[in-house]
C-alpha cells in the first residue's frame, strides 16, 4: 500500500497515517477528550490511524475476511478450532473488534442489508467489540509473557471502546466528506489534469514510435496530437517536436 494522501486545500503532498493521526488529535481536542497526560492515549491514536490508512489497502481487506464473522457465535466457535494456536485466537478476536470498531464508528453500516438474524442494536455490537479486543489483549499477553505496547492498546480499545467509535465518527464528518467538500470546478479540474498527461504520454509514445519507424501514418497521428495539446497546455511548445 503506497501510504499517501494528497492534500487539495495545501496543494501537497504527505503521509496517509500522518495525514489521519492529525485529523483524529484534532477531533480529540473538538470533542474535549484529554490531549496531554495519563488519558491522552496518545498509542492509541497512531493505532487507529495506521487501521484507518489500511482499509484502504484491497490486499489487507483480503486478508481480513477470512477471519471476520458476524456472529459472534462463529467467532468463538473458529477461536475454540484454533486449540493451541494462541497467534491465531488474537488474530481472530483483533480483526473482529476492529471491524465492528470501524463499522460502527466510521461508515454505521451493521445490519444494513443483512440477514435478520445480524440486525441487532448498537449496544449489541459494542459488547462484542470490547469483549474481542479484550480477548486480543489477554492472548497477546499470553504471546509476549509481559503487558506489552500492543495489549496495553488493545486494553484501552476494550475499557474505551464506546469512545474511540464516536471519536471515528467525528472524524469522519469533520474529514472525511469528499463529496461535500469537494466542489464540480475541483472535480473539472482534477479530470483535467488527467486527460492532459495521458495526452502528453500518447505523444510522448507516438513521437518514440516515429522516430524508428517515420511512417505516413504516424506523422499524421503526431500531428493531430501536437495540435490537440497545444490547444490544452498554452506551455507546450510546438516546436519540441520538428515534423
Amino acid at each position: 500500500m503506497a501510504d499517501r494522501y494528497f492534500d487539495l486545500q495545501r496543494n501537497r503532498s504527505t503521509s496517509a497515517t500522518g495525514y489521519l493521526t492529525q485529523c483524529l488529535l484534532e477531533s480529540r481536542l473538538q470533542m474535549g477528550l484529554p490531549s496531554a497526560g495519563e488519558a491522552c492515549d496518545e498509542d492509541v491514536t497512531v493505532y487507529l490511524a495506521h487501521l484507518l490508512a489500511s482499509i484502504t489497502d484491497p490486499q489487507f481487506l483480503s486478508l481480513c475476511e477470512q477471519y471476520v464473522s458476524p456472529r459472534d457465535q462463529d467467532v468463538f466457535h473458529a477461536a475454540e478450532q484454533a486449540k493451541d494456536d494462541l497467534y491465531l485466537k488474537y488474530l481472530l478476536y483483533r480483526t473482529n473488534a476492529d471491524h465492528l470498531l470501524v463499522s460502527l464508528g466510521l461508515f454505521h453500516n451493521l445490519g444494513n442489508a443483512s440477514p435478520h438474524w445480524f440486525v441487532r442494536d448498537r449496544g449489541c455490537h459494542t459488547g462484542h467489540g470490547k469483549t474481542y479486543y479484550q480477548f486480543a489483549a489477554t492472548y497477546h499477553r499470553q504471546l509476549s509473557h509481559k503487558l506489552s505496547a500492543t495489549s496495553a492498546v488493545l486494553g484501552k480499545l476494550s475499557s474505551r471502546f464506546e469512545i474511540y467509535s464516536d471519536l471515528l465518527t467525528h472524524t469522519r464528518e469533520t474529514y472525511f466528506q469528499f463529496r461535500e467538500r469537494t466542489t464540480t470546478a475541483d472535480v473539472d479540474r482534477l479530470l483535467g489534469d488527467v486527460d492532459l498527461q495521458q495526452l502528453q504520454d500518447e505523444l510522448l509514445d507516438c513521437y518514440s514510435a516515429w522516430l524508428k519507424s517515420p511512417t505516413p501514418d504516424l506523422k499524421e497521428r503526431l500531428g493531430a496530437l501536437v495540435q490537440a495539446l497545444s490547444r490544452r497546455d498554452p506551455e507546450f511548445r510546438r516546436d519540441t517536436f520538428p515534423l
